[in-house]
């Protein structure tokens, strides 16, 4: 069952992004889209409706690529549901190194 996580909870402000992933959950990659990122996490919707849901605290490595820019990504899921500001359902994310993401905030600002 999806959980619901308001946007107000959030530590760091999120750039809008749409940013195409590919994403590992320990068992077969998928693919999605990062739809924002913040310093210390991301909101990733999944391009299609996982067969299994995610529970808070599962681990996912996520690889993003922008240009001739990518970077890898251990995260974890803090939270799942359906996103107001997205009009999608997706996963919030909150990646394990805290600097893991700065290129990428740098890059969206």
């Amino acid at each position: 069952m999806p959980t619901q996580h308001p946007a107000d909870f959030r530590n760091h402000p999120r750039a809008p992004v749409r940013w195409a992933a590919r994403w590992h959950d320990g068992e077969r990659t998928r693919t999605g889209e990062i739809r924002d990122v913040s310093r210390r996490g991301l909101f990733l919707s999944p391009a299609w409706r996982p067969s299994a849901p995610f529970g808070v605290g599962d681990r996912l490595a996520v690889c993003c690529a922008i240009d001739d820019f990518a970077v890898d990504i251990e995260a974890v899921v803090r939270w799942t549901g359906v996103s107001q500001l997205h009009g999608c359902e997706g996963l919030g994310l909150e990646v394990v190194e805290p600097g893991a993401l700065e290129a990428l905030v740098d890059y969206a600002a």
